[in-house]
């Protein structure tokens, strides 16, 4: 029998087509969801009625009941972002099932990540993995933070690892993009998988894809264009963010941050799971896998290096976390049982040391469900404590 490429050998345990339950993944997801929200969870004042007025959630309210408004003055380039407010208002979803939709997309996209990884891995890896994109903050953002439909993005990007028709394909990726420009980091990744798979699925797929692909992205520029200039609602003028961000890149420093506080903020963005990252690579560099490798590494190196443009920068690190599956899969390749160990303890280690967002002067501390029950309850914030006890000692 001749030899197979890495990879194209089913780990043990791994489950064929069909015999992995959808409904399994479903609860693994629910599980590493739950406990991510116990872990960092977002601020309960924030879900009241004056709070969301007075915040970005609001403004996406205001864009759910009227996908064209113009009344976003805070963040006007999120005219551009539509495809969810569409969809919300098409629904008629309106203030808190809105701000719900986010919620359902997250762990709908956790549900596709256990059911990709444990087709191609096996049930235990593909629940490591789930566990190790929970706690990223591709879901720590959008659960923390309210208004935020970034998970919409991330499930339509983790789709693309399952879908085949070419249509579905184009209108996913003409969504994703018309849900945040970043989904555009998604894709390489998307590519990468596809070029992973076992020989005999890699290049039909690939083929295929990269019409629908250019088609999808030609779609969404054309969307774009059209918001601008007003034949689609009442126009955009150019968001002030977008010359920021020129400025900065002709600058070469972070926007509105120290290099510090930007290297705090992609570190935090995967936390524990860097290191499963690393290891991945290293893994697929001795199986002498020069040409994806070399693509990962430029393609992750100059997705990080983005988000030195934009002030969230690690929420913004978040639109790779396909990056974690993929290295993640090499080194179950290379090396099945030293993938689960290390897997398991990024996983739990990434749960159980505190969640954190750094900004210029604060270290912003996403805090466990608990303290914000007890915060919310008592109208007492428990880290005054320490306060307290400081002053009298």
């Amino acid at each position: 029998m001749p030899p197979q490429p890495p990879g194209s050998q089913a780990a043990p345990g791994a489950n064929t087509k069909g015999e992995w339950p959808v409904g399994r993944s479903v609860l693994i997801a629910a599980g590493a969801w739950g406990l991510a929200i116990f872990c960092a969870a977002p601020s309960l004042f924030s879900f009241e009625h004056l709070q969301i007025i007075n915040s970005r959630a609001g403004e996406f309210v205001q864009q759910c009941a009227n996908p064209l408004t113009r009344a976003i003055t805070g963040a006007p380039f999120l005219g551009y972002r539509v495809f969810v407010p569409t969809v919300a208002w098409l629904i008629g979803a309106r203030l808190y099932v809105a701000l719900a939709l986010p919620y359902v997309a997250t762990l709908a996209m956790l549900s596709v990540v256990c059911l990709v990884m444990s087709e191609r891995h096996g049930r235990r890896m593909g629940t490591l993995a789930t566990m190790l994109v929970a706690t990223s903050y591709a879901v720590t953002w959008p659960d923390c933070m309210l208004g935020y439909p970034d998970s919409v993005a991330h499930l339509l990007a983790v789709c693309l690892l399952i879908t085949r028709r070419p249509w579905l394909i184009g209108a996913i990726v003409a969504a994703g993009m018309l849900t945040d420009e970043r989904f555009i980091l998604e894709l390489p990744f998307v590519f990468l998988w596809r070029y992973c798979e076992p020989i005999g699925g890699k290049g039909p797929w690939l083929r295929m894809a990269w019409r629908p692909v250019i088609l999808g992205l030609g779609f969404c520029l054309v969307v774009r264009r059209a918001l601008t200039i007003g034949w689609i609602g009442p126009g955009i003028a150019e968001p002030k963010t977008y010359g920021d961000m020129v400025a900065n890149f002709l600058a070469l420093h972070p926007y509105n941050m120290s290099w510090a506080v930007w290297l705090a903020n992609v570190l935090t963005s995967f936390r524990w799971t860097w290191i499963v990252i690393v290891m991945g690579v290293v893994a697929r560099t001795r199986q002498r896998q020069g040409r994806e490798l070399a693509i990962f590494v430029v393609v992750l190196a100059g997705s990080v290096a983005a988000s030195m443009f934009v002030f969230d920068a690690a929420r913004s690190v978040g639109f790779c976390y396909l990056a974690i599956l993929l290295s993640f899969s090499w080194l179950i390749d290379a090396a099945p049982e030293g993938a689960r160990r290390l897997g398991k303890g990024a996983a739990w280690l990434s749960y159980l040391t505190p969640s954190l967002w750094f900004v210029p002067g604060y270290v912003i501390w996403l805090r466990p469900l608990p303290l914000r029950v007890f915060a919310y309850v008592t109208n007492q914030d428990p880290l005054s404590w320490f306060h307290w006890l400081r002053n009298v000692h």
